[in-house]
């Protein structure tokens, strides 16, 4: 695209709106990066101009090694940095997901916030997802996961509303035996939504910020969650099956 740009003797970054020419080098030079792609697989290319941008940055990732012209091609889109990247596919799935307690009753404390967020992101490794962020209040926690396609989002909840059920009660059993009898903990409904097109930060922004001045406790950002070794629980880990 540089030389393009020499050889018309235009300057080789963009310079604001009206920049024409800027653009349809842009647009030239897309257009052959996919081209490129589908003579690679024998393919044929439909109706180019109806695919969006990242449409077409999509297929040039997947198909070619030419991912450093493809960022050229298309400054100020992100691609690389913003999805994750499979054996077979890439994708960005996040999702927010709430479990509140059974009939609300204000049974989180700190002690027991911290160990629900553990070990809600042990489970979500062992389900290759990763849980971005987590906070909890006294009587809910949110979650932000995300999760790769062939993960189906109600398979993620159901494993782990039971299993944090069952570790919690294993762990503070006298504590939410004072809340709620029987096997319980969670109610049996939950929310899951998609984060869309909402930035990552500002989801996790709003998702930090669920808890009453009541309840508020340090969250520690290092890029994981504090490793807390719970006793009780440590040992029956073994025994969770994806």
């Amino acid at each position: 695209m540089e030389l393009h740009l020499s050889q018309l003797g235009h300057e080789l970054t963009y310079q604001g709106e009206g920049d024409v020419t800027y653009e349809n080098a842009q647009a030239r030079m897309r257009t052959y990066l996919l081209m490129d792609a589908a003579n690679m697989k024998n393919g044929l290319v439909v109706g180019t101009g109806d695919l969006s941008e990242l449409a077409t940055r999509f297929i040039i990732l997947l198909y070619t090694k030419r991912s450093a012209n493809a960022n050229k091609c298309l400054p100020g889109l992100l691609f690389m940095n913003d999805y994750n990247r499979g054996s077979h596919s890439v994708y960005k799935l996040t999702y927010h997901i709430i479990f509140v307690t059974k009939y609300r009753k204000m049974v989180i404390t700190d002690e027991i916030g911290d160990f629900l967020k553990d070990m809600a992101e042990y489970l979500c490794n062992r389900m290759d997802c990763t849980l971005i962020s987590a906070e909890t209040d006294e009587d809910h926690i949110h979650m932000l996961v995300s999760m790769p396609p062939d993960i189906a989002p109600v398979k993620l909840v159901n494993m782990v509303k039971t299993q944090l059920s069952k570790e919690v009660r294993a762990t503070y059993n006298e504590h939410v035996e004072k809340y709620l009898w029987k096997d319980s903990f969670w109610s049996a409904s939950y929310f899951c939504a998609t984060t869309g097109s909402v930035s990552m930060e500002t989801v996790r922004s709003y998702i930090e910020g669920q808890r009453t001045d009541e309840h508020k406790r340090k969250y520690v950002k290092s890029g994981k969650y504090r490793k807390v070794i719970h006793p009780t629980t440590d040992s029956r880990r073994k025994g969770f099956s994806r």
